[in-house]
């Protein structure tokens, strides 16, 4: 698969715009993490977790990549946040990109987190819950999309898991 087709020609990474394809090339796990500013402290709670996970995952599972897919309609915001993480983002100026995979996939609300497979078919779609529940661990994150141990109903395994009944 071309990730390119999804998330346009380029990456904005720290070092600079990034060839899309060139960089996701061999990965066997890709997570967009759909999100901006305008959630405040619900953000900047995920966005804080979510670094820590990720630099723990791919130090010990290189063909693990997130990517960061802004709702910001602010640069500067943008900018802030950009750099806080420490994965690739969709540029801000690919707005065109960034409509089209929030068609795509119809979101409803953010943040939301969506982990593909190499081949670009989606593993799941409640990827930030199953970030979330394995408190920071790569290797259970990595475990958990590799073998797909987790039922599509991820909030009732985790609530029959528990015994917590919620209406």
């Amino acid at each position: 698969m071309k990730w390119s087709e999804l998330l346009g020609p380029k990456l904005q990474t720290k070092e600079g715009l990034q060839d899309t394809d060139d960089r996701l090339t061999g990965k066997k796990v890709v997570g967009f993490y759909f999100c901006g500013h305008k959630l405040g402290p619900l953000f900047e709670h995920y966005t804080f977790y979510l670094k820590d996970l990720y630099q723990h995952t791919i130090m010990a599972y290189p063909e693990v990549e997130f990517i960061y897919v802004s709702s910001d309609s602010d640069l500067e915001q943008y900018n802030k946040y950009f750099e806080l993480l420490k994965f690739p983002a969709v540029p801000f100026d690919e707005r065109a990109t960034i409509e089209a995979l929030n068609t795509k996939f119809g979101f409803q609300a953010y943040p939301i987190m969506i982990f593909f497979n190499g081949e670009g078919k989606v593993i799941t779609s409640d990827g930030l819950c199953r970030a979330v529940n394995v408190r920071g661990d790569g290797y259970f994150l990595w475990e958990g999309l590799m073998k797909k141990q987790y039922p599509d109903n991820y909030w009732e395994y985790t609530r029959s898991r528990y015994g917590r009944r919620w209406k």
